[in-house]
């Protein structure tokens, strides 16, 4: 009898692990690479997110970042998202120039091995992140699914979830949104 539910927790997981990647290649594809270079200037809204969440619990190395009383950015990026190694090098190139931006990241991986590779390769260390494998955290807790990403936090809640795939087009419509501007 336990060979039996071994075997059905053990396809179980394999099913659970195919799912996976077949939902990071998804993740990928929704937002296209742009030739030569370039970044969409588009910064999406998106309907996925559950506005007004507060975690339970904040990863530690984030939690500071995020539960200020004022609004803080935290990005989702994902170690098989093209897009999202493009945010990274941005973010990499801002650290380099001595910039150290106002946010805190969440790198979604399949393994803890990936994600330590990815923030090595780009130096994001020298911002607060959370690695969480299989993207649970960041999906159990705001309901959010795609990156990249950018999520504005408020008093430690959920207030807009948007896809980018340029830092200074996010930064410009952030700007324009606290200003009133649409």
């Amino acid at each position: 009898m336990k060979d039996i539910v071994f075997g059905i927790v053990l396809l179980l997981l394999a099913g659970g692990l195919v799912l996976l990647f077949a939902m990071f290649g998804e993740l990928a594809s929704r937002l296209p690479e742009q030739q030569g270079g370039e970044r969409s200037q588009d910064v999406w809204d998106l309907e996925s997110g559950n506005l007004g969440a507060a975690p339970a619990t904040w990863p530690a190395a984030i939690e500071s970042h995020v539960t200020a009383p004022d609004h803080r950015m935290l990005f989702v990026l994902s170690t098989a998202c093209a897009p999202c190694r493009g945010i990274a090098t941005q973010l990499s190139e801002e650290l380099s120039a001595g910039t150290v931006p106002d946010v805190a990241l969440v790198i979604s991986s399949a393994d803890q091995d990936n994600a330590d590779k990815f923030v090595r390769q780009y130096q994001l260390d020298k911002l607060p992140y959370h690695i969480d494998v299989g993207g649970t955290w960041v999906r159990t807790e705001f309901g959010v699914d795609t990156s990249p990403s950018a999520l504005t936090i408020h008093d430690g809640r959920l207030e807009s979830v948007v896809a980018f795939q340029d830092i200074h087009a996010l930064r410009t419509v952030v700007d324009q949104r606290k200003k009133g501007v649409s």
